[in-house]
């Protein structure tokens, strides 16, 4: 879900494709940089009210690479940053 703040909106995926590729791990093991592919993306966006604002919105294909680390109270990998965002062709 991506939320903007300016419009108050958030998107919810419908349909596409995602790869994600984990490398460059630091020494520790708790932190790494994360590529994220999705293609062919499709959503529907919602106003913060939960209301249907427009439906089936393509999204272009794109890398998304973030830096991300392992908390260790959750037990889970959380995005600590997004580095890039860049078209793909």
């Amino acid at each position: 879900m991506q939320q903007t703040a300016a419009q108050k909106q958030f998107d919810l995926n419908r349909a596409g494709k995602v790869n994600v590729e984990v490398k460059a791990f630091d020494k520790d093991g708790f932190t790494a940089r994360a590529g994220v592919i999705t293609r062919s993306w499709v959503n529907d966006v919602y106003n913060v009210t939960g209301k249907l604002a427009k439906k089936n919105v393509a999204q272009a294909d794109q890398l998304t690479i973030m830096t991300i680390r392992f908390d260790v109270a959750s037990g889970h990998w959380k995005i600590a940053s997004i580095d890039d965002v860049m078209p793909l062709k």
